[in-house]
């Protein structure tokens, strides 16, 4: 704990006095009932800033301070102003390191996402943490609005620093769209900045094959509605594929102009999203108004 004051004089305000007595208790007790700390500082000139810091104290308590002065005879002042404060709860001080390759997508179930990640540690990258917290919400999950959006129940216990990590997030709303955030925590208390922010669709169908076990890939070609709606200044995008196709996803302005294209390749079978900032082809941002956005495949088209 560390103490400032302003040094008294000798005689009152003027001068330099010749000894401090420094005094320190876990409640408020007398002066002579107080513990006596070692090492004080020599007094500087009337005026002069002072500090002192007392060492050994026990971690997360509280604890009030209090100084006397003693000129050359001694003549001893009055008691200082009673000053208190609570020592940190434990030596470590560092967070946990921040996720950064969270990756959210549909799960098997409906209403469900599953989500991956490389566990961190508990100092930085190094150890392990205590554990995590996990939110969703349909709505881009930041710093800001971290303590406000919902926490999902009962997360996975974090491995080692650098082990893959998965979980599934379940009694989502099918067919919505979610961003999902991850932060660690330590055994101290310390918590990692928020992770990276994927989005991803909860599960909306459940197709079985003869064997009744879920099929790997969606069943058809879906493309969602842009979430949020309006928005300002990003949108996310959702759509299916159920098999590799060449995919095409363009935004056009309401007089059918083309403003952008967004993707322009061959993907995967599986769920994919994409977010539009809301800028043209120049990364100009766009006017407000109504826009449409149109995925084709070359065997399916829609637009939204």
């Amino acid at each position: 704990m560390t103490l400032t004051w302003t040094a008294p004089g000798a005689d009152g305000d003027i001068g330099t006095a010749s000894i401090y007595d420094i005094r320190y208790s876990a409640e408020v007790a007398d002066w002579d009932g107080a513990v006596q700390v070692t090492g004080e500082p020599s007094p500087q000139p009337a005026g002069s800033s002072e500090s002192f810091t007392i060492t050994s104290l026990q971690p997360g308590t509280v604890y009030f301070f209090a100084i006397m002065t003693g000129d050359e005879v001694p003549n001893w002042s009055g008691m200082s102003n009673l000053a208190a404060a609570a020592t940190v709860a434990s030596d470590d001080q560092t967070d946990p390191g921040a996720i950064t390759d969270l990756v959210a997508s549909p799960g098997v179930s409906i209403g469900e996402i599953d989500i991956v990640w490389t566990a961190p540690g508990d100092d930085g990258n190094l150890g392990t943490a205590d554990h995590y917290v996990i939110k969703a919400s349909n709505v881009a999950i930041t710093e800001s609005n971290w303590n406000t959006t919902t926490t999902m129940g009962n997360p996975p216990s974090p491995l080692a620093a650098g082990s893959p990590q998965e979980w599934t997030l379940t009694g989502l709303t099918p067919g919505q769209l979610y961003y999902v955030a991850v932060k660690a925590v330590d055994e101290s208390g310390n918590i990692a900045d928020i992770s990276n922010v994927p989005a991803a669709v909860a599960q909306w169908t459940l197709s079985l094959d003869v064997d009744e076990e879920p099929d790997e890939f969606p069943a058809r070609f879906h493309l969602a509605q842009n979430y949020p709606n309006p928005f300002n200044p990003n949108t996310t995008i959702a759509y299916s594929l159920p098999w590799a196709s060449r995919v095409r996803l363009t935004v056009y302005n309401i007089e059918g102009r083309l403003v952008t294209t967004l993707v322009d390749e061959t993907q995967s079978a599986g769920d994919h999203c994409v977010d539009w900032d809301g800028t043209d082809a120049d990364h100009t941002r766009v006017a407000s108004g109504v826009y449409f956005y149109r995925l084709d495949t070359g065997e399916y088209s829609e637009s939204q």
